[in-house]
């Protein structure tokens, strides 16, 4: 990204309004402004990078969050620190509920971080490599298995649908005759 006149800054549901700024400072985001009259704001920064949030009295638990992306540059080290700070903070790292991390997997360049208002925030690494590793699952020259198990990781690692990617395979699993050898992923 390159520096620009204008910025886009989300501006983030707010209902859970303590336990959401509390979670936010756990990730190592600073609370720089909070106004509770004559109704409720606030913003954390970290980084340059900014969340804003704002109450609506409409608003509960299970109306759906909002999200926004955050880029970094190094992926992995955002998550090990930010998994660290709730495992010490929780006593865990919540992978379930509100709030919670997804886990993520060697050579991932995302992840998902869900406050306890519902807003998803995606973190992933700067640079084309998620785009790369995202169009790869395209390949042509993919056996139909290949093809479905490209597909299963797109769902787990794009689209964090795990059961979708599970049952892909298991559909696959249940109309191929598998024999020793043939699960390959390019025809040969």
């Amino acid at each position: 990204m390159k520096d620009s006149a204008w910025a886009t800054i989300p501006v983030l549901k707010y209902v859970a309004v303590d336990a959401t700024l509390t979670f936010w400072e756990t990730l190592g985001f600073k609370i720089t402004y909070r106004q509770d009259r004559p109704y409720k704001y606030a913003v954390t920064e970290r980084d340059g990078c900014q969340l804003h949030f704002y109450y609506n009295k409409g608003m509960d638990i299970s109306t759906p969050g909002n999200g926004c992306l955050i880029i970094v540059d190094d992926i992995q080290s955002v998550y090990q620190e930010f998994s660290s700070r709730l495992k010490k903070k929780l006593g865990r790292v919540p992978s379930s509920g509100l709030p919670r991390i997804s886990g993520m997997k060697p050579l991932q360049t995302r992840f998902t971080v869900t406050d306890p208002s519902g807003n998803a925030v995606i973190l992933i690494q700067r640079g084309g490599k998620d785009e790369a590793e995202y169009e790869s699952t395209d390949q042509k020259g993919l056996t139909d298995l290949g093809k479905v198990i490209a597909l299963a990781v797109r769902l787990r690692d794009f689209k964090e649908d795990y059961v979708a990617a599970t049952r892909a395979l298991d559909n696959a699993f249940k109309n191929q005759e598998l024999k020793p050898g043939m699960i390959c992923m390019q025809k040969r």
